[in-house]
């Protein structure tokens, strides 16, 4: 049963009136683009939750504040024995893990996708 339902973030609402409002930097662009597609990994992630056959509640898009650091949980999923923190990520392509970095295939590093804090 999903208690909290997941809502278009407001980063994401401010990138779209943005865009229709002005001309992006190319790096605005790519930051507008990996919210967006992000927001759309989460939708496709809850559509799949909706299929659940277990008895569990679903909270989904939390935002919490620790030690003055503000972090997101994509869901949480309570069952009677567990609770699991899921967070989504929705990457394409194929990568590998070395040496304590992750790489594309062409050999480009990208940003560790296990790290998630954001420090306000």
């Amino acid at each position: 049963m999903i208690i909290k339902q997941r809502f278009q973030p407001i980063e994401l609402k401010i990138w779209k009136y943005l865009n229709g409002r002005a001309t992006l930097s190319p790096a605005e662009i790519k930051k507008f683009s990996a919210c967006d597609k992000g927001f759309e990994g989460e939708k496709e992630f809850d559509k799949w939750g909706e299929n659940l056959s277990c008895e569990c509640l679903v909270l989904n898009d939390l935002l919490l504040e620790y030690d003055q650091n503000v972090f997101q949980i994509d869901a949480l999923l309570i069952t009677h024995e567990t609770i699991y923190l899921i967070n989504v990520k929705n990457y394409e392509g194929d990568f590998y893990y070395e040496s304590g970095k992750w790489y594309t295939l062409a050999r480009s590093e990208i940003k560790d996708p296990l790290l998630q804090l954001k420090a306000k």
